[in-house]
């Protein structure tokens, strides 16, 4: 607990007093990292968070050992150690099997972290609906469409979190854009910001804004009615290895395809369901309850086809193809 008292005094220097000597203190939140086991600074690794970030991350929940935390995105496993130094209990979550293992041996002599293999687009949001959590730390995909999701998730199922940490706010603008629009509509509150502020310098670049914010929620939102309105899906036919077209359900009840088949419409029959009709064809529509696939029963045949977000797809490749780099 010295060290978590030194990272508030630490945060404290540099917010109170912008005269601070800023290499000084630098050094200190360094030294402050190597020390906790916290890792390399963000200058020296650039997928993990400044040494200045974990240190102020570590001070501002010094107070949190009766909370639980869900940190989506845990690389290896170096913020997870901070967070497991602060909560009670530590969720952590990643995509990759491989980043999993690094941080469960970095983070070998702690008892409360659950490491947990995730995926942000595919998997279901649901599974921690029933689960105690007050905070996430939200550091997974950087791009726009992906944060919109991934906080529409978290205010929209998650009831029990009061606040969200997120990293690269500043150098990403993907994840500035999406956190922007959520603090506008009234959704989110900045308390705090983390790490690095503006003028600081990150891949030849330099950022007008802090490295990360701490948002309190202030509106949740509620689940919407139709939610595969306006959205593009890609259609596979009656294999999922056999891509036909996209379709994309128009707001004015039109199904738009991508050129390969003829469009058509949809629209909601009482005692049936969801009702749409491409390239011929009339289909009863079943949607998950994200609405981020569907299955197309044939009405004629009943032969089954299937509709993945398009977004969702692309996201699958680009994730398939920074394997093999």
């Amino acid at each position: 607990w010295r060290m978590l008292r030194l990272a508030a005094a630490l945060a404290y220097i540099t917010l109170a007093d912008p005269s601070a000597d800023i290499g000084h203190v630098a050094q200190s939140y360094r030294a402050l990292s190597v020390a906790r086991g916290y890792g390399p600074d963000k200058s020296e690794d650039g997928y993990t968070v400044s040494s200045k970030f974990k240190a102020q991350l570590a001070a501002y929940f010094a107070d949190a050992r009766n909370l639980t935390v869900l940190e989506v995105g845990s690389y290896m496993g170096y913020v997870t150690r901070v967070l497991s130094d602060c909560f009670q209990t530590v969720l952590t979550l990643d995509t990759s099997q491989h980043f999993l293992d690094q941080n469960r041996v970095h983070n070998q002599d702690r008892g409360n972290v659950v490491y947990l293999r995730f995926h942000t687009a595919f998997d279901d949001w649901g599974l921690f609906a029933s689960n105690d959590i007050q905070v996430v730390v939200l550091d997974a995909e950087h791009d726009y469409a992906n944060v919109k999701r991934d906080v529409e998730n978290i205010l929209r199922l998650l009831t029990t979190v009061t606040t969200v940490v997120f990293d690269d706010y500043g150098a990403e603008l993907g994840v500035r854009r999406a956190v922007d629009e959520f603090i506008a509509a009234g959704h989110l509150q900045v308390v705090a910001e983390l790490g690095e502020q503006p003028g600081w310098v990150y891949g030849g670049r330099t950022i007008d804004a802090s490295e990360g914010l701490v948002t309190t929620i202030v509106k949740r939102l509620e689940d919407p009615e139709s939610t595969f309105v306006n959205v593009r899906y890609a259609w596979y036919g009656q294999s999922f290895t056999a891509f036909v077209d996209t379709l994309w359900f128009r707001p004015d009840q039109q199904v738009e395809s991508g050129g390969a088949i003829e469009g058509g419409g949809w629209a909601f029959a009482d005692g049936v369901g969801w009702i749409g009709s491409w390239g011929g064809k009339k289909f009863l529509l079943t949607f998950n309850k994200y609405h981020t696939s569907f299955v197309a029963q044939d009405w004629e045949t009943g032969a089954e086809s299937v509709g993945v977000r398009l977004d969702f797809v692309k996201s699958m490749f680009v994730k398939m193809g920074g394997a093999f780099h």
